[in-house]
């Protein structure tokens, strides 16, 4: 027990660390114009480690390791689809960068689907009280992965124009109506990354267990926004910004006021 005790501890401690750097990110944009990019990428490094951190706390190292092999695989599985066919995305490709796998996705992008889908769940996990009061029963299982799946592709509305028109990370060929990405691509979002959590939900549920959050959610989903949001303000681009902002923060806000109402009852976070 104490063992998990320091991996929670871990990741509160590199929880802070991405705050402070977003926060002192933010001041040197407010005053000099200009962001450091360097602690962008330390963020982005933090959070791939936290989420495995979190997971290994809140459900051990066995499904830990089972719950980042399902998301890589299904992950990448479903970019070399879309690479290749354009399903369930639509038709793009990856630019010219280093560490692809089969020189068709970038080695990262499958790491983060654990890690968008991991913090989505747990997220609906605290709002849905599933850690607390109840189990999940079989028939919920579908509509809460559904709702998962829309809070991961809330963070796409924001993540993808960033990705396409400033960091030229992947090319759509098929122009779409929203800032040029096709709706496929959000429908994708929400199907691959629902698919993930049914899965994973189905196998918990199978075990006779209920699912488990920590706070440390809430502050990986406000790190992912705050991290687009910067680059987007940082390359005058603002209107990337509010459409994926309300729909994050929604899930944010009732997040937040759940987290509130058990704390006033009893103390835990």
């Amino acid at each position: 027990m104490m063992k998990r005790e320091i991996l929670y501890h871990l990741s509160i401690f590199l929880s802070c660390l991405g705050l402070l750097f977003l926060i002192f990110d933010a001041l040197i944009l407010l005053l000099f114009g200009f962001i450091i990019t360097a602690l962008l990428y330390s963020v982005y490094f933090f959070v791939m480690i936290i989420v495995l951190v979190d997971c290994a706390y809140l459900f051990g190292r066995k499904k830990t390791i089972l719950f980042f092999i399902l998301a890589f695989t299904m992950g990448l599985l479903m970019e070399i689809i879309g690479v290749l066919y354009g399903f369930p995305f639509g038709k793009y490709h990856y630019a010219n960068i280093p560490m692809k796998i089969f020189n068709l996705v970038p080695f990262d992008i499958p790491i983060y689907w654990f890690v968008i889908v991991y913090t989505s769940m747990s997220i609906n996990n605290r709002i849905l009280n599933l850690d607390k009061n109840r189990k999940m029963q079989l028939y919920e299982i579908p509509l809460i992965a559904a709702l998962d799946g829309l809070c991961a592709t809330a963070w796409d509305l924001i993540m993808d124009p960033v990705m396409v028109h400033i960091l030229n990370v992947w090319v759509w060929e098929e122009k779409g109506e929203f800032f040029g990405i096709p709706f496929s691509n959000f429908l994708g979002w929400t199907f691959v990354a629902g698919l993930i959590s049914l899965i994973f939900r189905s196998i918990i549920k199978s075990g006779g267990e209920k699912m488990r959050t920590t706070s440390i959610s809430g502050i990986v989903y406000f790190e992912l926004w705050f991290t687009m949001a910067l680059i987007a303000h940082a390359a005058e681009h603002p209107e990337y910004i509010p459409i994926g902002s309300m729909l994050m923060f929604t899930f944010l806000l009732l997040f937040i006021l759940q987290t509130i109402h058990r704390t006033a009852d009893n103390g835990a976070l």
